[in-house]
Formats: C-alpha cells, sequence, structure tokens
C-alpha cells in the first residue's frame, strides 16, 4: 500500500469517525428534548382540556338556557330541577321520557310525564321552549 492509499484510507476513517461523533452528539441532543417536549406537549394538552371544558360549559348553559328558558328537549336534571315544583324524581321522570319517546314535539306534551299535571305545567309553561 503507497502513502497516498494510506492517506485516503486515513482520511475515509476519519470522515467515518466525524460522522459517528455527529450522530452521537445529535442523539443526546434529541434525547434530552423529547422529555421536554413531552412536558410541553402535556401542559398544552391539558390548557386546551380546560378550554374546552369552558367552551362546552357554555354552549350547554346557552343550549339548555335560552334567553332564561329551559328547553325541555335538551336540559339535563339539574336545569329541569329548576322549574317550579320540579325535584329530582320529576326531572328524571322528563329524562326518561324523552328518552323513550324521543324529543318533544309540543310543550303540552310534557302533561304526559308521570307526576306533571296541568298546574305544574300551567306555572311552567312561560319558561319553557322546545
Amino acid at each position: 500500500m503507497g502513502s497516498g492509499q494510506t492517506a485516503r484510507k486515513i482520511e475515509q476513517m476519519m470522515k467515518q469517525i466525524a460522522l459517528w461523533l455527529l450522530c452521537i452528539m445529535t442523539s443526546v441532543v434529541y434525547a434530552t428534548n423529547p422529555t421536554q417536549y413531552d412536558q410541553q406537549y402535556l401542559k398544552w394538552k391539558e390548557n386546551q382540556s380546560s378550554y374546552v371544558k369552558q367552551q362546552n360549559s357554555a354552549t350547554s348553559k346557552t343550549v339548555n338556557q335560552v334567553q332564561g328558558k329551559i328547553s325541555i328537549n335538551q336540559a339535563d336534571l339539574k336545569t329541569l330541577q329548576q322549574l317550579h315544583g320540579v325535584g329530582e324524581k320529576k326531572a328524571q321522570a322528563i329524562i326518561e321520557y324523552r328518552q323513550t319517546h324521543g324529543p318533544f314535539k309540543q310543550l303540552s306534551e310534557l302533561k304526559n310525564v308521570s307526576g306533571i299535571g296541568e298546574k305544574l305545567f300551567e306555572k311552567n309553561k312561560d319558561i319553557l321552549v322546545l
């Protein structure tokens, strides 16, 4: 082997060593960043979750209580209990009726729910919407 070939071999080996060192250094940099990246991602995800919950809460309130009225087709148990003379049992009966028969088509259908008669309906009809 001549000195020219030896020099090329050494140069080739030096390039391989430099490339190998570059790969190791890059791996070290990326090995520390995923943890930081994961923490940043988890923090972002937590912020997104709380934002979505706030939006859903605001939307739910808007849907359930439109301009001070209560939607009998969309109100949850707690919202239905805001009706005059409606406690947990009657609110649950309204929800069960809705689940069994589908959404109310007319407000007067509310009288078909067990425990809700004409008087109770009359007390609440002005604050109800479908």
